[in-house]
């Protein structure tokens, strides 16, 4: 739980009901990044793309510039504001987007084809000498036979107190489940190797009623996917192991959204899991071994259905629950939620799409033709195997900049003492340190002897030794030379991995339109930075990013019959490239390696 610094204001988001306790003069951003609220910033926070949109709804909360760019003077009146330029003077109530499956959005998100579910109100007549028939006849004539059975346990109970009208969730003639009003609800569970995300959404009418994010449990059995996987081989029980911790974390972030939305667990009647095919299995209860050995065969593809009982979820028991279909090995039902939101088979120009995480997937093509494949980006990007690295959170360095007027910059989450470095901060700093050749293109954090003419002053002085190894000192927390190769490393997997799909499809890195960045950690890294260091095709016209769209996906495939038919032509129609032993590949990374001149 996050202590509230002196002076601070409390920052409440709606709808989720999420807060932050932030300093005065702190941003919206960073309160945001407190609570674990996903808001988009796709130019990183500096005011340009005028994209990070949010209505203050109690609290004063200044207008700026930007804001009068972004907004006419109605919307300013009714309290629409900019999240990256809105510093915190007062306690304020904050309704951010929802990314409700029912509004159109920037990137895709589309209204819900022939919706999966319908809440209809029944009466339930009492039984007569004159009408004997059952409970299910009397409120269901000739669909008596379509009621499931957790359905019929609660119809009699309510016709045993004498309830006389109630609600029932439909799909089609099939009755789901009932109850006294007509509040019913799934979740969305995108199922990440380091965050569980979870959506409570209204499956009435679309809307996110709670989110939230939480540590998935298995991260004591080991950071990466091949860990856990070879954690499952080494012991018998491992498989039954890791599976009860991260349902017990699915559980947890269900139960966490359903006490934000004042909601009975046992009203949570469907559910949607994405994740790549590791963490699918794992969930399921299956052994993953086959997804680490050649050839890279696992046991489900997903796009299936079964009952949230055998997975021992405490929610609505017969609660049907979609696992969204995977690609190949190392593609899974995440990538496939996030192409639901992105429609890059319907574009004419090439996109990229790039899920960044530990393990980075990517597609890439366009209306005519679609390729994947993952690459083990490892994990620096999330702050792991970086030596004062740390996961987004308060006192975490996340964004570093240079600027004659101002000199380097070093913002920290909340405004913070720094205590580390996280991946969009270390990636500012590559790109800074880049810049004015502090690094060189091999990737080398040159000694303060060897620095190059013209290096500003305040970035020279930072110029360190720790033992033999040159490092750049961020105010207490230094960057080794280490860091920079292992963030060397990860830019160079992805971007020989975005090069190798471009190959195959015999395009040339000209012809790239579109960069998609989705993901958590793409949400948050600058664009500038991503270009500097090499991240992205240098051609791209237009690098944005997605936010969660594998969480936004999983919630089109919780509720639309669409999305759910469109996953799984997806899943077929995408060519896998592996990349292992991939000579185009190994001829690219070494070169990917490279920072560009």
């Amino acid at each position: 739980m996050t202590t509230a610094p002196a002076h601070a204001y409390n920052v409440r988001f709606l709808p989720s009901g999420k807060a932050a306790a932030v300093p005065a003069g702190a941003s919206l951003r960073d309160a945001a990044a407190l609570a674990a609220v996903p808001l988009p910033f796709p130019c990183g926070g500096a005011g340009r793309c005028l994209n990070c949109r949010v209505r203050i709804v109690d609290g004063l909360a200044a207008v700026s510039d930007w804001d009068r760019r972004a907004f006419s003077a109605a919307d300013i009146e009714r309290g629409h504001r900019l999240a990256c330029r809105l510093a915190v003077f007062d306690d304020l109530a904050v309704e951010c987007p929802t990314e409700a499956v029912t509004n159109k959005g920037e990137h895709g998100a589309e209204d819900v084809r022939r919706p999966l579910f319908t809440v209809r109100a029944v009466d339930l007549p009492p039984p007569t000498l004159a009408l004997q028939k059952t409970a299910a006849e009397r409120a269901f004539p000739g669909a008596a036979a379509a009621v499931a059975r957790d359905a019929l346990a609660d119809l009699a109970r309510l016709d045993a107190e004498g309830v006389r009208r109630f609600s029932a969730l439909c799909r089609g003639q099939n009755v789901l489940a009932v109850g006294r009003d007509g509040r019913f609800a799934g979740a969305a569970i995108d199922i990440g190797t380091t965050t569980v995300a979870a959506a409570l959404v209204d499956l009435a009418t679309g809307e996110t009623l709670a989110a939230t994010g939480a540590l998935n449990a298995q991260a004591s059995f080991g950071a990466d996917v091949i860990a856990r996987i070879k954690h499952t081989i080494d012991h018998a029980d491992g498989t039954a192991t890791l599976a009860r911790a991260v349902l017990a974390t699915i559980d947890e972030a269900i139960g966490e959204t359903c006490r934000a939305a004042g909601l009975g667990r046992d009203r949570v009647a469907a559910l949607a899991l994405a994740g790549n095919p590791a963490m699918i299995h794992l969930a399921l209860g299956l052994a993953p071994a086959g997804l680490a050995r050649a050839p890279y065969v696992g046991v489900t593809p997903g796009g299936f259905t079964l009952a949230a009982r055998e997975l021992g979820l405490a929610v609505y028991g017969s609660a049907p629950v979609f696992v969204l279909p995977s690609i190949a090995s190392n593609v899974g039902g995440d990538c496939i939620a996030a192409l639901l939101v992105a429609r890059l088979e319907e574009r004419e120009g090439v996109t990229v799409l790039i899920d960044l995480g530990t393990n980075a997937e990517i597609v890439a093509g366009d209306a005519k033709a679609l390729c994947a494949c993952s690459t083990a980006a490892g994990p620096a990007f999330e702050g792991a195997t970086i030596s004062r690295g740390m996961r987004a959170g308060p006192g975490a360095v996340d964004r570093v900049a240079w600027s004659r007027e101002e000199g380097l910059a070093v913002h920290t989450i909340g405004d913070a003492e720094p205590r580390g470095i996280c991946g969009s901060g270390l990636l500012d700093l590559a790109a800074v340190l880049r810049r004015f050749g502090v690094i060189d293109p091999t990737g080398r954090l040159l000694p303060a002897a060897e620095l190059p003419p013209g290096v500003p002053g305040d970035l020279a002085g930072r110029i360190t030794a720790q033992g033999k190894m040159t490092a750049f000192d961020l105010g207490g927390i230094a960057v080794t030379a280490a860091d920079i190769r292992q963030l060397q490393l990860a830019k160079g997997a992805v971007a020989a991995g975005v090069g190798t799909l471009l190959e195959h499809l015999g395009a040339k890195e000209d012809a790239v339109e579109t960069v998609l960045l989705a993901g958590a950690f793409g949400s948050f890294v600058r664009v500038e930075s991503a270009r500097a260091i090499g991240l992205v095709p240098p051609g791209a016209a237009r690098v944005a990013a997605l936010g969660n769209a594998a969480g936004r996906g999983a919630r089109l495939a919780l509720l639309c019959g669409e999305a759910r038919e469109r996953a799984r032509a997806l899943a077929e129609r995408i060519t896998y490239v592996e990349l292992a032993n991939n000579p185009v590949w190994r001829t690219l990374f070494a070169e990917a390696m490279r920072f560009p001149e």
